[in-house]
């Protein structure tokens, strides 16, 4: 049964939303997160193309928000009907343009663009984007945001994060287990040891390195074997922080519960 490397991050956050994505439910897509990962991939070109850093700010904040929704509507497309549940291009653009006029705001209130300014990893061109990744061995397959290469030539795996939150220090760890997830399949696919791995936390203008530690990828095998069973239909326990208040099945993830409940006692008083 093949696990992607998405899942593993899931269930770390809650075991019980992979149990309900396994059997057709869907997590809910933000637009503004689509938005903000396809400005991880635009801000090395626009700087690479010469735009001024030094210019007016909100200049700049426009013009990276127009080159990130350009490329969400034009390459995105498919997912952008299904999210939007419209069809019709025009009014696809119009829902557009407005997630671009809120999300300027944000970023002017923020102080975004001082914070990126100031770390130049933001703007390095990565060697790849979208790497599908995958490991009969390990029945794991990923699709990597970017992979850079370091000074040795040695891969370095990198996840982008949409999230307006980010830790003080370091880097969350279901983002750090998933690198090493990465991690693995880079390893099998070239023949080497990838020994750190890169968060860009975009939205919070942070840009993260890690380290990747033996534990981590032992934890990402056993998070492997977890997910096989709940996808076979193990219901688990939630996760002690699972932020059920925003949870996109907090509602059927109450019925499941009480109807397994039931279907227990009930087998009990037989």
């Amino acid at each position: 049964m093949d696990v992607r490397v998405s899942e593993i991050g899931i269930f770390l956050n809650c075991p019980r939303q992979v149990y309900f994505l396994s059997r057709g439910y869907e997590l809910r897509r933000s637009l503004e997160n689509i938005i903000f990962k396809e400005i991880a991939h635009v801000l090395p070109i626009l700087f690479s193309e010469g735009s001024d850093a030094d210019g007016d700010a909100a200049a700049l904040v426009d013009k990276i928000l127009d080159a990130a929704v350009e490329a969400v509507a034009v390459a995105y497309r498919d997912e952008l009907q299904e999210l939007l549940s419209v069809a019709d291009a025009s009014h696809i653009s119009s829902l557009l343009a407005e997630s671009r006029a809120a999300l300027a705001v944000e970023l002017e209130r923020q102080g975004w663009l001082e914070k990126i300014l100031k770390d130049g990893r933001f703007f390095e061109e990565e060697r790849a984007r979208d790497v599908f990744l995958v490991s009969e061995r390990l029945g794991l397959s990923g699709v990597l945001d970017k992979l850079f290469y370091g000074k040795r030539q040695e891969l370095t795996p990198c996840i982008v994060r949409a999230s307006a939150r980010c830790p003080e220090f370091g880097v969350w760890h279901a983002d750090r287990v998933q690198l090493a997830a990465y991690a693995l399949l880079l390893e099998e696919k070239s023949s080497t040891v990838v020994k750190k791995g890169l968060v860009e936390y975009v939205r919070a203008g942070e840009f993260r390195e890690v380290l990747i530690w033996r534990r981590d990828k032992i934890e990402a095998l056993r998070a492997l074997k977890r997910i096989r069973r709940i996808k076979g239909g193990m219901f688990p326990e939630k996760s002690e922080h699972a932020r059920c208040d925003i949870c996109s099945f907090k509602n059927v993830c109450v019925v499941e519960k009480k109807s397994l409940a039931s279907k227990l006692f009930g087998s009990f008083e037989r």
